[in-house]
């Protein structure tokens, strides 16, 4: 077997590797602060929880599907790979 072949068939490997996963991006349009919350697995526990106030852009977290929760009770499961924003209180993921 050529050896190049080798080569470039293991790098090939690992750039599909280390590709970076997809993630969520949160951004808020509204002009209130919200308390959000990550939920994770079968029983929903809270893996993280931080403000996000108006105008701020919170990326690259729950890369394998969560579900994120506001302080006004909205609760939205998300894949872990959307663009999301919050508007008038809600999650909306833009066309």
């Amino acid at each position: 077997m050529n050896w190049k072949i080798v080569v470039l068939a293991a790098l090939g490997t690992v750039a599909l590797v280390a590709s970076p996963a997809d993630a969520i991006t949160l951004t808020n349009e509204d002009d209130a602060t919200y308390d959000v919350e990550v939920l994770v697995g079968e029983g929903a526990a809270a893996m993280d929880a931080f403000k996000l106030e108006n105008g701020e852009v919170r990326g690259d977290f729950c890369p394998d599907g969560c579900v994120l929760k506001l302080d006004n009770g909205t609760e939205q499961y998300f894949d872990g790979n959307e663009d999301v924003t919050i508007k008038d209180g809600e999650f909306a993921v833009p066309e």
